[in-house]
């Protein structure tokens, strides 16, 4: 997963130029990594898994605590044929990850070009994160809907790196597609143009810390940085609409196929500080649903026109770390999302009840041992405001161990 969750073999992307002389044998070189954790989670909602989400609403359902074993597991590969191409070394890569509630997906499957000597990376294919909001926070679980963007977008993109700055441009469609679903012939299911993205980082690895492990990958170094991000483009609607709408509504509108404006901004931070490492996201938007913002919610609909209305939001998260002796480290991250305009508008298309403010709170202390054995306690809280509903509350522990290799 950026190191991310769960992984496989990847793909031979290699050859020289036709034009180029013979080079002379080298030898075919394999890097591997991957990552595979268990979750012992205490979950007094008795959902089966330790929601990482939203939290149903108080009162829908009898609360009692119980615990529930949960697998998120990572087996990543690279395939790399160290032969320049122009200048470039080509890899390829394929990741495939198992969610804790055993949904599996593919979230990377592309090829990159990298000239380290010139500065400039380029990706094609499906990556997590590539351009925008591009940090994860350090919880044992994958989670998203309390302002952490976790999302794929498929497309191309472009970095160039010069001395401590990195600007980084690309034109994808985001998406994030947990489930695998039959494929259907679906007409104009997807806008003409794809979203433009754009980062621009300063990053200084003379000051650097410790990231924490986190759900997908182990610890690793964390320089300064400095970043901004962004993206604009137009997602598509009212595709296999009509028959939800309908059991909302009978007399609704004919749900309109249409592109609805979508655009977000994203400020990020890497800051250590001695021991001490602090990270964060912040972002605002409308459609920020194209990248798992707004809390998943999509676009509502005017029942009496079928037209849809974008939802406006912001949210971000903020961690603070600290490394203490003997590999150990604690942890504390505070996240929320906050929709700010269009719950009143329409109504969900899905009929879904409508969330106002999502918020999580966790602690943890772990241990990383010798042989890249990860082990920890994390306590959590998560609250979830529903507009005309009492808010939905809960309190979890989660018992995590992983080992990377």
């Amino acid at each position: 997963m950026r190191h991310h969750s769960l992984t496989v073999p990847a793909l031979v992307l290699a050859g020289a130029p036709a034009w180029a002389d013979p080079p002379p044998p080298q030898p075919e070189t394999t890097t591997l990594w991957g990552r595979a954790q268990l979750i012992v989670g205490i979950d007094p909602q008795n959902l089966g898994d330790v929601p990482d989400v939203t939290v149903v609403p108080d009162g829908s359902l009898e609360k009692e605590w119980n615990a529930s074993l949960q697998a998120n597991a990572a087996l990543g590969g690279k395939f790399v044929y160290p032969q320049p191409i122009g200048g470039f070394t080509a890899a390829g890569q394929v990741t495939t990850v198992m969610y804790v509630r055993r949904i599996f997906a593919v979230t990377n499957a592309g090829f990159t070009l990298d000239n380290p000597d010139a500065g400039v990376k380029i990706g094609v294919g499906r990556f997590i994160q590539p351009t925008v909001s591009t940090l994860t926070p350090s919880v044992f679980q994958f989670s998203a809907g309390w302002g952490n963007l976790v999302h794929e977008t498929t497309g191309a993109y472009v970095a160039t790196k010069q001395d401590r700055f990195l600007l980084q441009v690309g034109a994808g469609r985001p998406d994030a597609d947990l489930f695998v679903d039959p494929i259907i012939a679906t007409p104009r299911a997807n806008p003409r143009l794809p979203f433009l993205e754009a980062r621009v980082a300063y990053i200084d690895p003379s000051i650097t810390g410790e990231l924490p492990a986190n759900a997908v990958v182990g610890a690793r170094p964390g320089p300064l940085t400095l970043s901004l991000s962004g993206a604009v483009g137009k997602q598509r609607v009212g595709i296999g609409e009509k028959a939800a709408v309908t059991a909302i509504a009978p007399e609704a509108a004919d749900p309109r196929i249409e592109d609805v404006p979508s655009w977000l901004v994203s400020a990020e931070a890497i800051v250590p500080l001695a021991r001490f490492t602090v990270m964060g996201e912040w972002y605002m938007g409308r459609g920020a649903n194209a990248y798992v913002g707004a809390v998943r919610q999509r676009p509502h609909i005017d029942l009496s026109t079928g037209r849809h209305n974008a939802l406006a939001s912001r949210g971000g998260w903020l961690q603070v770390s600290y490394a203490l002796p003997e590999h150990w480290t604690a942890l504390a991250v505070g996240g929320l999302e906050h929709v700010t305009d269009g719950l009143e508008a329409g109504v969900p298309v899905d009929g879904a009840p409508r969330i106002s403010v999502n918020r999580l709170f966790a602690a943890s202390l772990s241990k990383n041992f010798a042989f890249r054995l990860h082990s920890g306690v994390q306590v959590q809280t998560q609250t979830t405001r529903y507009v005309g509903g009492k808010d939905g509350q809960m309190l979890s522990v989660l018992l995590e161990s992983s080992m990377d290799f």
